[in-house]
């Protein structure tokens, strides 16, 4: 699996597909190492994060107590076909 940990572009690039690149140039490194899904994590309150992850097709969950703080957590994934 291909755990994506940060992905930012400044406020004033956002809206260029400039994420968007990243995550497709990332994906393509870890098809080739044998990945089969892509996994990203966000704060529930991020909605740019969601629908931009969602607009990518990745499936979301929110999980309780995710992380180290025992905050709750959006978990996404996409399975790599």
């Amino acid at each position: 699996m291909g755990y994506i940990h940060v992905v930012a572009v400044h406020e004033g690039h956002r809206g260029q597909g400039l994420a968007r690149v990243l995550y497709e140039e990332f994906e393509s490194l870890v098809r080739a190492r044998g990945a089969t899904a892509l996994k990203a994590i966000t704060s529930p309150g991020n909605s740019s994060s969601f629908a931009f992850h969602r607009a990518l097709g990745f499936n979301a969950s929110e999980l309780a107590g995710y992380s180290v703080s025992g905050e709750p957590r959006i978990v996404f994934r996409r399975e790599l076909h």
